[in-house]
């Protein structure tokens, strides 16, 4: 079951059983339209959230997991004058082994063809 708002984007989505609440997650948006959160409560009250940060284009620059079990993940994200990401840092916060990763992204430069020397007559 979904609810939408006048712009026709998803603001809460509920699942249901036999009437029993198996999954609802509420969503949040900015000015711009862009997503900026969502609210997921699943069954026996266990929540969970996610957060956005946007950059001017809506792309996501930095995003703040909260799982079921509390604990955190933040990932940040950078693009290129394109809008094609260049890396991507991931932080696992309250876990049993916290740790960073880093991706790092390359693209190859465009290769223009360049017609051979005419010969002449």
């Amino acid at each position: 079951d979904r609810t939408f708002d006048d712009a026709g984007r998803v603001v809460l989505e509920r699942t249901t059983t036999n009437g029993d609440l198996i999954r609802e997650e509420v969503f949040d948006y900015d000015e711009q339209g862009c997503l900026v959160g969502s609210n997921l409560t699943l069954t026996k009250g266990r929540r969970s959230s996610r957060r956005w940060e946007r950059g001017p284009d809506c792309r996501s620059v930095r995003e703040t997991v909260r799982s079921v079990a509390g604990k955190t993940t933040v990932i940040e994200s950078t693009y290129d004058e394109k809008g094609n990401p260049v890396s991507e840092t991931t932080l696992r916060e309250g876990a049993t082994r916290p740790g960073v990763i880093t991706w790092n992204y390359e693209y190859p430069a465009a290769v223009v063809p360049v017609a051979p020397p005419s010969e002449g007559p």
